[in-house]
């Protein structure tokens, strides 16, 4: 029969050593993972509200653009010369602009539209005060970047009116009326 030798260590310091050195290394591991992770959480998390912020301004925006256009193709019954003739509100704006004394039935019948529902601001404005300015902003989104249209220095939402003269159809939507 053979006999077994067992080898010993002789420098168990050594082995313990080793030991807690690969503990604290997978420890400093695990955390760096684990704070890379949450850093990302918070950055995608604020890039995803800042976005939601522009898609609910760009909403309202495309709302009171469809809302407007909407206002100018309706057709209402005028008045003129004492017949009654139909006609979509863009061409009572031009009619308008020619007589200032349809200015008023023109305000009534945006009136009937919009009173009960919206707090509004609707004008025939110039072109100068219908100057507008677009900003181009680098949006990060995950791992890409997007670039999105951002219209400032402008209130509301405005139409040109194809005439003789510029015209330029401005609504404002200040917000819905309560009941």
């Amino acid at each position: 029969m053979k006999m077994v030798r067992m080898v010993r260590i002789k420098n168990k310091k050594a082995q313990a050593g080793e030991l807690i050195q690969d503990t604290v290394g997978l420890i400093a591991i695990v955390l760096l993972l684990v704070i890379f992770f949450v850093i990302s959480t918070v950055i995608l998390k604020s890039y995803s509200k800042e976005l939601n912020t522009i898609a609910t301004s760009q909403a309202l925006h495309n709302q009171e653009h469809t809302s407007l256009q909407a206002l100018l193709q309706k057709t209402v019954d005028v008045d003129i010369d004492g017949a009654t003739q139909k006609m979509t509100i863009a061409d009572l704006s031009r009619l308008s602009k020619i007589n200032p004394e349809y200015e008023t039935l023109l305000k009534q019948k945006v009136a009937e539209a919009y009173s009960e529902i919206y707090n509004y601001n609707f004008s025939l404005i110039t072109t100068k005060e219908a100057q507008f300015k677009i900003r181009y902003e680098f949006i990060q989104v995950g791992g890409t970047f997007i670039l999105v249209p951002i219209i400032t220095d402008v209130k509301g939402q405005q139409f040109f009116i194809p005439s003789n003269e510029t015209i330029v159809a401005h609504l404002e939507v200040k917000g819905i009326k309560n009941d």
